[in-house]
């Protein structure tokens, strides 16, 4: 073959590989980046985390972006700065964290950025005309594994605590009295035996309770006591129906004798209005007992008056007896 030919094969295959691997440079998403047009966004972080140039970066799981330089810097927690190139078109929300996520099987970090949400309306973003710095904390794939444990595990320990508490509670109760000691009240082995005296205490009146109704004489005697009952319960009965019927024909007496009492007491009121009456008059000195009660004088008069006829009216009696003493007929001077 002829050195020109063999040129041109050289060349046409070398343009053919070329034309291949930008086909797959642009397949892979290698190409477009360095043509699309982009904006920076800074993230601090205490270490890089197993970010790397080229590294994606990704809005809440959607690629964002990628990685364009991981370097140090002067800061005394977060020493590490990495810089991500941000699609034009992207708008990262205010407020939002940043972390790495790091894969189990080691294919390499992402820059998560994870917006707060719910967004806020209107929303609002980080500036893209001048530079924005957001601060996060890298944590390694064992820690994060370790904290998601302990926030899994912890309700399970403090579980374990209070199960710790209850069996040293129930061994308190249930550990025997050391000899020479007052029993626990409240010791489970205090509560049997009390359980234990009380049963045997029911066992006992139970076998009480079981004589007494083996007994036939008991038998007989309560049922003379219900019969009776059931007399006195009759009884007692008719008796209230008794003094029911005395009640209704009280009642009925008392409406009579309501009837007869008010004449009665209407006279009654009468005459007292009379007296009344009478002993304004006496009071005023009107008619002759008001004028005895205001002339003493006059009474006084008729009182001796009064004597002397009645000393008269004796000595007219003893005068009377002795003409009867001698025979003398004076039968019309008699009493």
């Amino acid at each position: 073959m002829r050195e020109r030919v063999r040129n041109i094969m050289v060349g046409v295959c070398t343009i053919g590989a070329l034309g291949a691997g930008g086909a797959l440079l642009f397949l892979f998403g290698e190409i477009e980046p360095m043509l699309a047009k982009r904006w920076q966004l800074k993230v601090a972080f205490n270490e890089a985390g197993g970010l790397r140039r080229g590294s994606l970066v990704t809005l809440n799981g959607v690629p964002v972006g990628a990685i364009e330089q991981v370097e140090f810097w002067a800061d005394p927690t977060q020493p590490v700065l990495v810089i991500a190139a941000i699609e034009d078109s992207v708008r990262i929300p205010e407020p939002s964290t940043a972390s790495v996520q790091a894969s189990l099987l080691g294919s390499g970090a992402r820059l998560e950025l994870t917006a707060t949400l719910p967004l806020a309306t209107p929303a609002r973003t980080y500036p893209r005309d001048r530079e924005t710095l957001l601060r996060g904390r890298v944590q390694s794939i064992e820690g994060s594994v370790l904290r998601q444990l302990d926030e899994r595990i912890g309700p399970l320990m403090a579980s374990f605590t209070e199960i710790a508490k209850l069996a040293k509670n129930l061994n308190s109760l249930v550990e025997p009295t050391p000899d020479g000691q007052t029993p626990n009240p409240e010791s489970l082995r205090g509560a049997m035996r009390k359980l234990n005296d009380t049963l045997t205490s029911a066992d006992a009146a139970l076998k009480i309770a079981q004589e007494w109704m083996n007994d036939e004489q008991l038998r007989t005697d309560i049922r003379d006591a219900a019969h009776g009952a059931s007399d006195l319960m009759r009884d007692a009965t008719l008796s209230a129906n008794r003094i029911g019927a005395l009640a209704d024909s009280l009642a009925a007496d008392a409406a009579s004798l309501r009837a007869s009492a008010l004449p009665v007491l209407d006279r009654a009121g009468g005459t007292l209005q009379e007296l009344e009456q009478v002993l304004i008059a006496v009071r005023s000195g009107k008619g002759t007992m008001g004028r005895l009660m205001q002339d003493p004088a006059l009474y006084e008069g008729l009182s001796d008056a009064a004597k002397r006829l009645d000393d008269a009216l004796i000595k007219l009696n003893l005068l009377l007896d002795k003409i009867r003493a001698e025979g003398l007929g004076v039968e019309f001077l008699s009493n």
